[in-house]
């Protein structure tokens, strides 16, 4: 193995790391922390919250597809095969669900953020709960990929 392969290995569990984990760490201490938040200030803070996590899940998706080219093996059976279309499965359907949240609900959700003194509209907290509820599935959908990974690693050998 050379400086190479370690570093394109490196750089892919960074990658992995940042984006996994911070789904992990938004479903798992971030919405719980903003029910303590008023719905005001709960999306003035979710606001800088998803910008910054998303341009951190978008690099690390691109360095995840650039290096996991690098990664994939010269040599492989079809065991290894049928787990790396599961995980791509995974993937694609998180990007998506990403795109979704990112790109449709986030702005919906922006827009009809209440002003302060205004009770939320039933909409308004339906597309909150939708956006909770899919970055959730992202997560476990995460802590899945994270399983086939191992078992890539193991050349698809259980």
């Amino acid at each position: 193995m050379t400086f190479a392969d370690i570093l394109i290995d490196w750089i892919h569990l960074v990658a992995s790391a940042a984006w996994i984990g911070g789904l992990i760490f938004i479903s798992y201490i971030v919405f719980p922390m903003m029910e303590k938040v008023s719905p005001p200030d709960r999306g003035k803070v979710m606001d800088v919250y998803t910008k910054k996590f998303a341009i951190l899940t978008w690099s690390s998706i691109v360095l995840l597809i650039i290096t996991g080219f690098f990664n994939f093996p010269d040599d492989y059976d079809d065991n290894y095969m049928i787990l790396f279309v599961i995980k791509a499965v995974f993937i694609t359907t998180m990007i998506l669900i990403g795109i979704y949240v990112g790109f449709s609900l986030g702005p919906k959700i922006k827009e009809m953020a209440p002003s302060p003194g205004e009770k939320p509209s039933p909409e308004f907290l339906d597309l909150q709960s939708r956006a909770k509820m899919l970055t959730f599935a992202n997560t476990f959908l995460g802590i899945v990929v994270l399983f086939f990974a191992a078992a890539l690693l193991n050349n698809g050998d259980f």
